[in-house]
């Protein structure tokens, strides 16, 4: 049994509920702090490399050299799939799987590939000229058609990867309230970063602990874990994802879809499916009522 974000479209105006919502922290009580190590990529298929280092920092145990290579990979990968699969489909491009085979193993040759794939060139290329080639290039007069300005809503906090859109120096789709463009195009300029950190096996800054509690940057934004513990078995067992904070948080997932139902832009369709891309729920989501 697995959890589902059910979407239902009503005319202008959309619901959702979570059918079987799981609470995965539950299974991990009542574990040995390795016991829970082990147990992370058994509970989370989506991001496991950023939920095992959440849970090592907020558990005090020592990080392995490769998880945070590990972590930084898992964004690239989980970006790509968004680019060339969601989001080429929902704007017209048709899938680009082509695109995807191999991307597990991101040795070099495969980064090359990867970069070409998305940017026509080299991602420190990209950075500096801003390239329209690659299937950037193509998305981006997509966009201009279908997406537009709309979309810029003011939310109390972000916990998508579109917070740390600063975090690699001027990015040039950065605002303080994005419009829902910038908010897809970020993922090219963090893609392209990450991808030049990982050829140079550069250190970069994905995680953070306070009090007892660990976050990690994930691919679908910040991801929390946060312990207890008595005579080293875990007692009690705190773990948020960004999917968690964005259908929790002041309805950042409905105003989302309710600004584009009642749009006056006439690609209705492509503006929900593209908020809902955008967020990238970390559970199987089916919509109704969306013609």
């Amino acid at each position: 049994m697995y959890s589902i974000l059910n979407i239902a479209i009503n005319d202008k105006s959309a619901t959702f509920e979570i059918t079987n919502p799981l609470k995965q922290s539950r299974i991990l009580i009542g574990k040995t702090p390795d016991a829970v190590l082990k147990s992370i990529p058994i509970i989370f298929n989506l991001c496991p490399m950023a939920h095992k280092m959440a849970a090592s920092l907020a558990l005090g145990l020592p990080i392995d050299d490769g998880v945070k290579q590990g972590v930084i990979g898992e964004i690239i990968r989980e970006h790509s799939m968004i680019i060339f699969n969601d989001m080429a489909k929902i704007l017209g491009l048709g899938l680009r799987r082509e695109a995807l085979i191999g991307i597990n193993n991101l040795n070099n040759d495969r980064l090359a590939k990867l970069e070409n794939d998305l940017f026509g060139t080299i991602a420190e290329e990209f950075l500096t000229n801003h390239t329209t080639k690659g299937i950037y290039g193509e998305i981006l007069p997509k966009l201009d058609e279908l997406i537009g300005d709309f979309g810029a809503i003011k939310f109390a906090t972000d916990p998508t990867y579109y917070a740390r859109a600063t975090a690699f120096g001027d990015n040039p789709f950065f605002a303080e309230i994005p419009n829902l463009s910038q908010r897809i195009l970020a993922r090219f300029w963090e893609v392209a970063n990450l991808i030049i950190a990982l050829k140079n096996n550069t250190n970069i800054d994905v995680c953070d602990v306070k009090n007892g509690s660990a976050s990690v940057w994930a691919a679908r934004g910040l991801l929390t874990h946060s312990y207890a513990k008595s005579a080293e078995i875990i007692t009690d067992c705190t773990i948020t994802t960004p999917t968690n904070q964005i259908l929790e948080m002041d309805g950042m997932l409905l105003a989302m879809l309710n600004a584009a139902l009642n749009s006056e832009r006439y690609y209705i369709r492509e503006l929900v499916l593209m908020n809902i891309c955008t967020i990238d729920p970390c559970i199987e989501t089916r919509i109704t009522g969306l013609e």
